[in-house]
């Protein structure tokens, strides 16, 4: 973390960086077993530090190694698909930006997709295979298959801290002291 941040902060904000994030009680509360939520972590730091990287260099390589990533992602947690989204966003936007728009363009959009959508589709297709549903547990009423008993989805309306601005505000400060009520 000190390392990639040291890429675009100074040292001083890269070592300050580092010393927030690990101060962070949940993230050594919860690392004793396994949780998709630490691989989620993972690929959206290396899909975020690749495409970064070929941000500033313009490499293609970086750019298909940031779709590898995202292709775990969105095969671990199907909302992971907003970081895909930000990506093609910010992509297209650097080449309106520098008026790079040609066959390019749509050509590394496309394998870029094609990319994620190979290696997260890999996933799909075993889940729809085995269990009837590619987005198991999700959305069974439209694939069938199976999906969560209706005791298991009662559970969330239990959970969390409420809806709301105020909420929301609080969610950040509650999720580092006090990460059990998630």
């Amino acid at each position: 973390l000190t390392y990639t941040c040291s890429n675009y902060l100074s040292r001083f904000f890269s070592f300050l960086a580092s010393s927030f994030y690990s101060l962070i009680s949940a993230i050594y509360s919860r690392t004793y077993y396994a949780y998709t939520d630490h691989a989620v972590l993972f690929y959206t730091i290396a899909a975020s530090y690749a495409f970064s990287k070929w941000f500033g260099k313009i490499e293609r390589p970086w750019l298909y190694l940031s779709a590898v990533f995202c292709g775990f992602l969105l095969g671990i947690k199907v909302t992971s698909a907003t970081l895909h989204a930000i990506i093609m966003i910010l992509y297209i936007y650097d080449c309106v930006k520098t008026k790079d728009i040609d066959k390019k363009l749509f050509f590394n959009v496309l394998s870029f997709s094609l990319i994620v959508f190979s290696i997260c589709g890999v996933w799909y297709i075993r889940s729809w295979i085995a269990l009837g549903n590619p987005i198991f547990p999700f959305a069974s009423y439209m694939f069938g298959g199976s999906g969560y008993p209706e005791q298991y989805l009662r559970y969330h309306t239990t959970s969390g801290i409420g809806i709301g601005a105020i909420e929301y505000i609080k969610a950040f400060w509650l999720l580092t002291i006090k990460p059990d009520i998630f």
